[in-house]
Parts: structure tokens; C-alpha cells; sequence
């Protein structure tokens, strides 16, 4: 399959380990899993700040913000990259080492100004003190290469081999030997790469498990992933509500942290050539990693996928956002109405729960509570009573004269007949 055909396929990346040092885990920067903070028990902190709330008498439908939640801190990825000099490349087994037995004759493979492959037969200088380090492979390569003579690999930074043809020396860069068939092949740059067997920023994918240790990881058979997230704050929120009676609390939602993430898959442009080396080498892992982190860090916030290029080659970042849950609590309300027995407002409600106030001509008659909790005085008006008058009336005086004048009669009549009686 051509290199540019296996590009076009959609990316579904196998992972593959290419060794038991060689981890496929993701790491990533910032704790990945969601968590929900909040409680449906309303807090004593949140009781005070809803009251410093309900002293300024809100009305129904305001809502005040009480507090942000921020998640807990992450300890950051303390690794750093050792340098040029001194860091262990992902695809070599360190810890497997050897050097020549004895001064083989090899075959040096290299292709013309043609791109034709041809072979020169060459010997190493100081075959005996060169350092050659294992490459790593996949099982699949393992089971298909020993028919083809591509066993076991060695790498060597940088050799000096002579020329069996004319005795001339040539220097040879990130050098492959193939034990089994001797060849030799030069330039293969990602054994040299400056990414590290343990660095745990990044994951190495395979697309072609044989293809890729085959080829010596060239361009096309492998790439690297980044993954890094973080979660995004929420705020409590306190919301009036009438519907609901004085002291009354409802913790409508609680709160969830959001969350921000990206992966960044990325691959590198090495296809061989000795003038690549200056293109990558200066960019270390670090260099690499934090280049993502300042994208990630000045992404605009949503989901989508964005393309670009490094020091490495190109790469595409796949982000996805979830918006934060804030916490949502419901408080509610009362007044106090005066009203008259058919509901007849006699003054505006007042806030919060009052007692009974006097009401020039009305007298306070009971006292019930509403459904919402809202506490309702009732009155009636005073009826004023006639005072009934001490002086009689025309008909009265009347009858009294007349009573009058009839004791005074029998009073006269009465005297009359003793002083008669008397004088007899």
C-alpha cells in the first residue's frame, strides 16, 4: 500500500507495544476523570451567604452568585527531557548492548541519484569498540522477518566503514545492522529521535505492525499521540422562589465539573535523508510537548479538530468540551398581606413574616397561612354605634307635665280635706 493511500484511510490507530519497556498507556496532564463535587445538603457557609443574600430582600426570580468551585489541583508531569546527550531513544532497548565477535565484511545498501538501491561492500573501523544497541520490534515482525533474513537489528549512532572496493572510508550516521543478512543501512533518524522510552507525555501508534520495525519506523508506519485535559470550574448559584415558604432550601442541581481535553496525533517527517538530522534533532520532546501544551492552553473552548505542523511534522489536535454543571439552589420567600374578609387589600405586603398592625377604623379579625407560606392578617371595619339622648322626648314631656299636675291635684285635694275637716 502506498504511503499516500495510507494516509487518506481514516485514523484508527492500533496500538502496539514494541517491547515490554515501551508503554501504550495515554498520560495525560491533568486528572481525566469527571467528578461531582457538590452535595444536596446545603452547607452552613452557603447558609450564611444566602441570609447576607436575604437581608437585601430580593425578589422572585433573582439569583445571586455564592461561590465558585474550582477542582482539586493535579500534581504536574515532573519529567524533563536529560538532553541531546544523554536521553534513551523510545525504540532502542538500552539494556541490550553488543559489539562485533570479529571484522565481518557487511554490505553498506544505499540508493543512487536515482533512487536505485545498490550495495557496497565495507568493513567497520574499529569494528571491536563500536556500541550497538538492540532495536525494538513487534511479535508480528518477529514472525514474519527470520524467511527474509531481517532477524535481529542493531543501531549505532555513528561508524567509520572502509570500502572494500577502494580502501576509501566514509562516515555513516544512525546506522541499522541487520544480523542476519550484514547489511547496512544508513539515516535511519528515529532511532535517533530525541523522545524518550519513558517519557509519559507520549504514546507511540503503530498503523502497520510489521511494516513499521520493518522499515525502521519510517514516515508513515508510526506515530506519536499527546493527551492532556483539565476540568473547568462551577458556581453555586442561589435563585429566589416564592413558590417556596420562608427557610425553605432546594437543591435543584448539584454541581459537575467541566471538562476541557485534546489529543494531538502526530507524525514525523523522516523518509531517510541525511539532511533531515538538523530538521528534528533540535527539537527534544520537551520542545515538542510544550508547544502542545501553550495550543492547549490558548484553544478556544468547543469540540472540534484543527491541524497544524511542528519542529516533528504535522499533526492534528481532536478536542472535545464539556461545559461545567453549576450548583443551583432554591430559596424561598414570604410576605405578609392586610386585607379585609373579601380580600381587599388595606396596605402593600411587606417582606418576611409580621405581625398584626393596627389599622386606623378596621379591627384585626384572624390571622391564615397560604399555601407559599405567606402569611395573610384579615380585618373588618368598625361599625359606629348611635349614643341615645337623656332628654325626653315632646311626647314624654307631655305625659310628665301631665303626671305632674295630677300629683299636685290630689296633693291640694288631700290638704283641702283635712283643714275641713278641722274646722268642723
Amino acid at each position: 500500500m502506498s504511503k499516500n493511500k495510507r494516509r487518506n484511510q481514516k485514523r484508527i490507530l492500533k496500538t502496539t507495544a514494541l517491547g515490554l519497556s515501551l508503554s501504550m498507556t495515554s498520560v495525560l496532564l491533568y486528572n481525566n476523570v469527571l467528578s461531582v463535587h457538590a452535595s444536596p445538603v446545603v452547607s452552613s457557609d452557603e447558609e450564611t451567604a444566602i441570609n447576607t443574600f436575604l437581608n437585601t430582600q430580593p425578589v422572585n426570580g433573582d439569583n445571586i452568585t455564592i461561590a465558585t468551585t474550582n477542582p482539586s489541583p493535579v500534581a504536574p508531569i515532573t519529567y524533563t527531557f536529560p538532553g541531546l546527550n544523554h536521553f534513551s531513544n523510545a525504540f532502542l532497548h538500552h539494556d541490550q548492548t553488543m559489539t562485533f565477535d570479529q571484522d565481518y565484511l557487511l554490505y553498506y545498501k544505499s540508493r543512487d541519484s536515482s533512487s536505485r538501491w545498490e550495495m557496497t561492500p565495507v568493513k567497520v573501523k574499529d569494528w571491536n569498540s563500536v556500541v550497538w544497541y538492540k532495536t525494538k520490534v513487534t511479535s508480528e515482525y518477529n514472525a514474519s522477518s527470520k524467511p527474509y533474513g531481517q532477524g535481529d537489528k542493531y543501531y549505532a549512532r555513528k561508524i567509520t566503514v572502509i570500502n572494500q572496493n577502494d580502501n576509501t572510508e566514509f562516515e555513516l550516521k544512525d546506522v541499522v545492522y541487520y544480523a542476519d543478512s550484514k547489511y547496512l543501512y544508513a539515516s535511519r533518524f528515529a532511532y535517533n529521535l530525541p523522545l524518550e522510552e519513558d517519557d509519559p507525555r507520549f504514546t507511540i501508534t503503530l498503523e502497520d505492525t510489521y511494516e513499521a520495525p520493518l522499515r525502521d519506523y519510517q514516515e508513515g508506519y508510526w506515530n506519536y499521540a499527546v493527551s492532556m485535559n483539565r476540568e473547568l470550574p462551577y458556581d453555586t448559584i442561589v435563585q429566589i422562589d416564592e413558590s417556596l415558604k420562608t427557610n425553605e432550601m432546594v437543591v435543584d442541581q448539584e454541581g459537575r465539573f467541566g471538562e476541557k481535553s485534546v489529543t494531538f496525533e502526530g507524525n514525523i517527517n523522516i523518509f531517510y535523508r541525511e539532511d533531515d538530522t538538523p530538521s528534528y534533532n533540535q527539537y527534544s520532546s520537551d520542545v515538542i510537548y510544550n508547544g502542545f501544551v501553550d495550543l492547549f492552553n490558548h484553544s478556544a473552548d468547543g469540540s472540534q479538530i484543527e491541524y497544524g505542523r511542528n519542529g516533528w511534522g504535522g499533526y492534528a489536535a481532536y478536542y472535545v468540551y464539556e461545559e461545567s454543571e453549576n450548583r443551583i439552589i432554591r430559596v424561598g420567600i414570604d410576605y405578609t398581606h392586610y386585607v379585609t374578609e373579601d380580600g381587599t387589600e388595606l396596605q402593600p405586603k411587606v417582606y418576611g413574616l409580621q405581625a398584626v398592625e393596627n389599622i386606623a377604623d378596621y379591627e384585626y379579625v384572624s390571622t391564615r397561612t397560604e399555601a407559599n407560606g405567606d402569611r395573610v392578617h384579615v380585618y373588618k371595619k368598625i361599625v359606629a354605634t348611635s349614643l341615645i339622648s337623656s332628654s325626653p322626648k315632646t311626647g314624654d314631656t307631655n305625659l310628665f307635665q301631665f303626671a305632674a299636675m295630677l300629683v299636685v291635684g290630689m296633693l291640694v285635694s288631700i290638704t283641702t280635706c283635712i283643714t275641713r275637716n278641722k274646722n268642723i
